[in-house]
């Protein structure tokens, strides 16, 4: 659009230079009109060449105005051409070089090719050698436990031998130097409960539990339970560290064997109320048909405090819980005659109450009735 624009604009004005010039012309012909001294015919033919010298002044003009980089460009076109030159020979010179670098980079690429097909080969067998070497490892580890298992087994066993030699070498050695045995490892030898909260009347009730106890062991045939300074003081401290009573265990430390002294392994612990006054502790249903004999009842009392036996130890009293010594009932037989008595009743429940607190030192006071 623009190109049309301007050859419409340089063919409008060279008409009008030319018109003009040809009307210059004219004009001076017909006024005989001299320019520079010549001749009027020759002052039109120099009007006539000015007007197309001005019409290509014009038209150079216009073009300058519209395309000053073009100019620039004809007036620099020897300098471009060497430029062009200089930069054809670059292009030769890179071609010729694209062209060796072409042929490296396709050799490159066939070793290339060459190296992808060997690392692929190398890498399988990588693979393989890693399996291998993994499977030997587990095969190594597992060979490895299997032998340290081994090893602990067999360690373990000459230890238990060790040990089982030692402890027999010590019981023959007891057994020839004392006699028979008294007390085994772990059984209990003597309880009490301690109610004194003053450091001097716990001494003095510690003092005639062990003396108690010993009386109990020469009964027995065992020697005597003697406790160092150090066990005694424990004991008053932690007797002393609790508001509540205070429960004492001896438990043979060994085996014990006729009068030699007794190493004792000492518990302490807080005398905690198991079961309350009144509350029932057992039930046992039993049948009393017409003609039931004095041996099946009697069975079915004495199972009933067996049942108590057990629920106490389960509870955690450590001592006097067994039957005797209950106080305000009826004795097995006694109670078992009053069943007799209901003979013909059919079926009938029995229990045992708790008659006084029990606690974990005991003694547990327990009270046949019939609840039905």
């Amino acid at each position: 659009m623009f190109v049309a624009v301007l050859i419409a604009l340089l063919v409008i004005l060279s008409g009008i230079i030319a018109y003009v010039g040809d009307w210059l012309g004219s004009y001076v012909g017909k006024k005989r009109l001299s320019l520079f001294g010549t001749r009027p015919k020759r002052t039109g033919k120099i009007i006539g060449i000015g007007a197309g010298i001005a019409i290509m002044l014009v038209t150079l003009g216009v073009l300058y105005l519209a395309f000053n980089n073009s100019w620039r460009i004809i007036f620099q076109r020897q300098e471009a051409l060497e430029t062009v030159q200089i930069l054809q020979a670059q292009e030769r010179s890179l071609s010729s070089k694209v062209s060796t670098l072409e042929a490296q980079l396709e050799d490159l690429e066939k070793q290339n090719t060459t190296f992808r097909k060997e690392n692929s080969t190398l890498l399988a067998d990588n693979k393989a050698l890693d399996d291998a070497n993994q499977n030997l490892s587990n095969e190594v580890a597992k060979k490895t436990a299997e032998a340290r298992s081994l090893a602990q087994n067999v360690d373990k066993l000459n230890q238990d031998l060790e040990e089982q030699a030692r402890d027999l070498a010590t019981l023959s050695q007891q057994i020839a130097a004392r006699g028979n045995l008294t007390y085994r490892d772990g059984e209990l030898i003597a309880s009490t409960v301690i109610d004194a909260q003053e450091t001097n009347q716990i001494y003095i009730e510690l003092s005639d539990f062990i003396q108690a106890t010993n009386n109990r062991n020469a009964q027995r045939g065992a020697g005597d339970v003697v406790l160092d300074s150090d066990q005694s003081s424990s004991l008053v401290a932690e007797a002393m560290a609790t508001p509540s009573p205070d429960l004492i265990l001896l438990r043979s430390e060994n085996n014990q064997f006729g009068s030699a002294p007794l190493a004792v392994n000492i518990e302490s612990f807080e005398n905690q109320k198991v079961y309350v006054s009144g509350q029932l502790l057992v039930t046992l249903p039993i049948v009393l048909p017409d003609q039931v004999q004095f041996r099946t009842v009697r069975n079915e009392v004495i199972k009933l405090w067996q049942m108590a036996g057990d629920k106490l130890l389960n509870a955690g009293v450590i001592d006097n819980v067994s039957p005797e010594g209950f106080n305000d009932s009826f004795s097995t037989e006694g109670f078992t005659n009053q069943l007799l008595g209901l003979s013909g009743q059919g079926k009938i429940s029995i229990g045992l109450i708790v008659s006084q607190d029990i606690y974990i030192g005991g003694p547990a006071y327990l009270e046949l009735v019939i609840l039905n």
